[in-house]
C-alpha cells in the first residue's frame, strides 16, 4: 500500500518536487520531462501496487503513524491512522480510519481509477486535535496497552 498524504502533482515515486536550475532554456523540456514521468508512472500503476490511497492536504506531512486495527473481514481490514496537519490555522493531528484490502484483492481496474486531486474514498476522517499555538507534530506515538492514549512530539520542548 503505498500511501500519500503530500499536495498535488509529484507525489510519485522518482518525482522530486524540484528540479535543478537548467541551463540553455531546459526549463522547459524538464517540466514536460517530469510530466511525462508522471503519466508513466501513474499508467504503471496497477503493475506496481495492490492499492493506492490518496489525501489531499495543503502541506506534505511531517509525520503518519499507523495505529490499531479496528476491525478485519475476508476482504479487507479498518485500520486506524494518525497524521499531523500543518499550513492550515491551527495545526492539528487528524485522526482517520482507513480501509485496507486483503493483498492481492484489489482489481486492477480499482487501482486505475486513482486521482491525485481528490482524497481516496478509503479514508474516513474522525476528528482532528488541534495542537499548541506555534506547535508543528514531527512524532506521533500510540500506547499499546490503551489506544485512547496518544503521544506527540513537536518543536516545543514538551511531549
Amino acid at each position: 500500500v503505498v500511501m500519500g498524504f503530500g499536495s498535488g502533482k509529484g507525489a510519485g515515486p522518482g518525482m522530486g518536487g524540484s528540479s535543478a536550475m537548467a541551463i540553455d532554456g531546459e526549463t522547459a523540456n524538464s517540466g514536460a520531462l517530469a510530466s511525462l514521468k508522471w503519466d508513466q508512472w501513474k499508467r504503471h500503476t496497477p503493475l506496481l501496487y495492490d492499492m493506492l490511497i490518496n489525501n489531499n492536504l495543503t502541506h506534505p506531512s511531517p509525520c503518519v503513524h499507523w495505529g490499531h486495527r479496528i476491525s478485519e473481514d475476508a476482504n479487507m481490514s479498518t485500520q486506524r491512522i494518525y497524521y499531523s496537519e500543518r499550513g492550515a490555522s491551527p495545526n492539528a493531528i487528524v485522526v482517520a480510519n482507513v480501509k485496507l484490502p486483503k493483498e492481492r484483492s484489489t482489481a486492477p481496474t480499482q487501482i486505475d481509477k486513482f486521482d491525485e486531486h481528490h482524497t481516496s474514498s478509503q479514508i474516513n476522517v474522525q476528528f482532528k486535535i488541534r495542537t499548541p499555538e506555534g506547535a508543528e507534530v514531527n512524532k506521533i506515538y500510540t500506547c499499546e496497552q490503551n489506544h485512547n492514549i496518544l503521544v506527540t512530539k513537536s518543536d516545543l520542548s514538551e511531549l
